[in-house]
């Protein structure tokens, strides 16, 4: 704004989305300089600028390199408003201005946090001085809050983010039996939990206990992310870092953080009355299945027709003691049905379309195909960094000093060695063998298949995707070609001059192959996939891997031949018979439904007995909801794996009265 002193906040970063130190200044046009500025913390940093008449440009130095450009260009007329939450800890510094080319006006004021509005007023701004007033930071809660300038019609003049005070927290202590740890070694751990005052809480703790080895930093906890990163946007480097003191550098930083990354979580056009309100989803009553029921060709919507739903727990779960349930309702106008189920885990759903008693060959399609817009992260948020080692350090692949190490002794070993010749009765350093006349080498199927699958580039659980192409109004029949098209799109049909019809895959043909035996290039067995049908293929591996083609093609063609021919091979796995589903009648569907998530206890292994192999286990315990007594004391015993020596502990606590306590060791 021209003419008007204002607050100027910035961030610079690389091309990564890293945050840089640079340091500037603000030049005219002649070269003179008008006022410098620097980054304080994570690329950030404000400086105090006023608009005049003659436009300015901008100095910027970074890496010993000057770089200039223009400002924007300040505007006419406006309000300036601003918040000053930095020079007293108990009070906001409102104040609001106009310049001389603004007529005078009224302007509402709030003040919000958590979307709950805790102050109001009005301003009459009608000369070209500063109005000024404060307000109590002990009035609202802590956390980000959001001030809003507003006109008589509701329009926002102007907002922004602004962090209340430091949060009260609680105190949490962890002690451990010992300092360092043996493999499989029993490990016990003590909380206590007290408030700023020392008095004992008892509040639920959510206690993670890991492997620290190659583990990537977390940068977030319960505090950073309830009070900060839950009311602001995009990619914060060490969010930790401002709350770790209350001085002024950190509150600074702070501020200017919530200046150049704001972002409005609730909408005040819709809360001002502005825009409409629509509720687009009613609270859930249970497990909503939606779904509509179409014609089989045309994909025509069918009223009024009968849909017989039949759902059955697994047979494999004793838990649900083979439960069962049978619903009827009728399509509407549009063709659509809906149903709610309180089900927990994965449920057998049977579902058949009737008109006046009568099966009809209608379709079935569910609304379940659905997912959020894919989410292109930035390179700086991909970055990872393993806990405990220096900033800008690449990861290392040596184990860190809490991980146990087997050392060698290269001469031990071979006085070890040779002591155990000795003790079988091999004195000599020469001995000869019988001689033996090696035909083959013995193939191992199980590696070959295992070779096979770690060399695809793709897998489909081929129930699964069925499931989901006819969830998109696909149908597909009995097509296998059908299916692979819709499963990848690098699939495509081509026919031949007889009329055949053939599968290509990036221009070249398909090799298929079943239960991971050889393919002759004859009609019957190079055709044989095509007899198979839908319900009794498992799953399904795509390779471009010139060994696994080699491995299972016809061996009369060369290397060479194979690369020509061949542009991937499907390895497809079948079901055993006795495991094929019988496929559904007229207008019936097969299919599941997913119920609420079960409840799992963490898996504890009991090592009083040593296993047999290696325990890599990377979490030792979690518990979300670990009870302390009304002492605010808490114990919990368990075992470690076959490496750690020094656990990494992680420990949140939020209590009733919203009070949050943070352990990491």
């Amino acid at each position: 704004m021209k003419d008007i002193p204002v607050r100027v906040t910035f961030e610079a970063t690389d091309a990564y989305g890293n945050p840089v130190e640079i340091s500037g200044r603000i030049i005219n046009r002649k070269g003179d300089e008008r006022l410098t500025f620097a980054t304080e913390h994570e690329g950030k940093g404000s400086f105090t600028y006023r608009a005049g008449t003659e436009e300015d440009r901008v100095e910027v130095i970074w890496n010993e390199k000057k770089f200039r450009f223009d400002l924007p260009e300040a505007r006419e007329q406006g309000f300036v408003c601003s918040v000053d939450n930095l020079s007293s800890p108990d009070s906001l510094l409102v104040t609001v201005q106009k310049n001389s080319r603004t007529p005078g006006n009224v302007l509402g004021m709030g003040v919000l946090s958590g979307g709950k509005l805790y102050h109001f007023c009005m301003l009459t701004v009608t000369r070209n001085r500063p109005v000024r007033f404060k307000l109590d930071k002990q009035a609202l809660p802590a956390g980000v809050a959001q001030a809003v300038w507003f006109d008589h019609s509701g329009s926002i003049i102007a907002d922004r983010l602004i962090f209340i005070g430091q949060p009260d927290t609680l105190s949490v202590a962890v002690q451990s039996d010992k300092s360092s740890y043996q493999p499989y070694d029993s490990i016990q751990l003590d909380f206590e939990i007290k408030d700023a005052k020392g008095h004992p809480i008892q509040a639920p703790l959510s206690v993670s206990v890991r492997d620290g080895w190659q583990e990537v930093e977390n940068r977030h906890s319960l505090l950073t992310d309830l009070l900060l990163m839950s009311d602001i946007k995009g990619y914060v480097h060490q969010p930790s870092w401002y709350f770790e003191s209350d001085d002024l550098s950190h509150r600074r930083a702070l501020d200017d953080l919530l200046m150049v990354q704001g972002w409005r979580r609730y909408d005040w056009e819709r809360m001002a009355g502005k825009s409409p309100f629509e509720l687009k989803y009613m609270p859930e009553q249970g497990i909503e299945l939606h779904g509509k029921v179409v014609s089989m060709v045309r994909s025509k919507p069918r009223a009024n027709v009968e849909v017989t739903a039949f759902l059955a727990s697994p047979g494999d779960d004793p838990e649900s003691k083979n439960q069962k349930f049978f619903d009827l309702f009728t399509t509407d106008s549009l063709g659509r049905f809906s149903f709610v189920s309180q089900i927990e885990g994965k449920w057998n759903l049977i579902l058949a379309a009737t008109e006046k008693g009568k099966k009809k060959d209608y379709r079935i399609v569910l609304d379940r195909v659905f997912a959020p817009s894919p989410r292109i992260y930035p390179l700086a948020e991909m970055q990872v960094r393993v806990a405990g080692e220096e900033e800008g350090s690449s990861l290392s692949v040596s184990e860190p000093a809490d991980t146990l190490e087997t050392e060698e002794d290269y001469k031990l070993l071979l006085k070890a060695y040779e002591d155990s010749l000795k003790r079988s009765g091999i004195n000599e350093k020469i001995h000869h063998l019988d001689e033996v006349v090696i035909k083959a080498r013995k193939r191992d199927k199980a590696h070959d298949v295992y070779q096979a699958r770690t060399k695809s580039i793709a897998y489909y659980d081929v129930a699964s995707e069925m499931d989901d192409i006819q969830d998109r109004d696909i149908y597909i029949g009995n097509d296998i070609h059908d299916l692979m098209m819709n499963m990848n799109p690098s699939f495509y049909p081509e026919s031949a001059p007889s009329g055949r019809e053939y599968l290509l895959y990036k221009g070249r043909l398909v090799l298929f192959v079943i239960n991971y035996e050889r393919t002759f290039h004859e009609e019957m067995d190079f055709n044989k996939y095509r007899n198979l049908s839908l319900e009794s293929i498992k799953s399904v591996y795509i390779s471009e891997d010139l060994g696994t083609m080699c491995r299972y093609a016809d061996p009369m063609f060369t290397p060479m031949n194979i690369d020509k021919i061949y542009g991937c091979v499907v390895l497809i796995e079948t079901l055993p018979e006795e495991e094929v589903s019988v496929k559904g009648a007229k207008g019936v569907r097969k299919t599941w439904l997913e119920g609420y998530s079960k409840v799992k206890e963490f898996y504890l292994p009991d090592y009083r007995i040593l296993p047999r192999e290696g325990d890599y286990r990377r979490t030792l315990y979690w518990n979300p909801e670990l009870m302390p007594d009304k002492e605010g004391h808490a114990t919990i015993q368990f075992y470690n794996n076959s490496r750690c020596r020094r656990p990494r502990i992680s420990v949140n606590v939020l209590d009733a009265d919203g009070r949050i306590g943070v352990f990491e060791h």
